[in-house]
């Protein structure tokens, strides 16, 4: 398989800062910033300790994404994703671009796709 759970991207970390999170929603639907769009689009919101993020809206390949997220939080179906914890991992720029398990080191990075 061309995706893999990774034990710990930190060949991509950088300095950057890593946060315990909660998801709070899993986006998966054919609205692009509240406008039609002709594919599926994909998108993950987080909160922390006085702090909320997004992942932005992802709409390449979404059954990779999708089941990478999946496979990382070792949650079974979409619709049951808010409410999951897990970690994130920022770049020194504030970007995210890695998720894990929360008590686990299983983590997937968004550049792998």
């Amino acid at each position: 398989m061309k995706y893999q759970v990774k034990t710990d991207p930190q060949e991509t970390y950088l300095g950057g800062e890593e946060w315990n999170a909660k998801l709070m929603e899993a986006y998966l639907g054919g609205w692009d910033n509240g406008v039609p769009s002709d594919r599926l689009v994909v998108g993950l919101q987080f909160e922390g300790d006085g702090w909320a993020q997004g992942s932005g809206y992802f709409s390449g390949e979404i059954e990779p994404f999708v089941l990478m997220v999946l496979k990382t939080l070792e949650v079974s179906a979409w619709h049951k994703l808010p409410g999951t914890f897990c970690r994130i991992r920022r770049d020194k720029m504030g970007r995210l671009f890695a998720m894990g398990h929360l008590l686990k080191e299983k983590w997937f990075t968004f550049a792998d796709l």
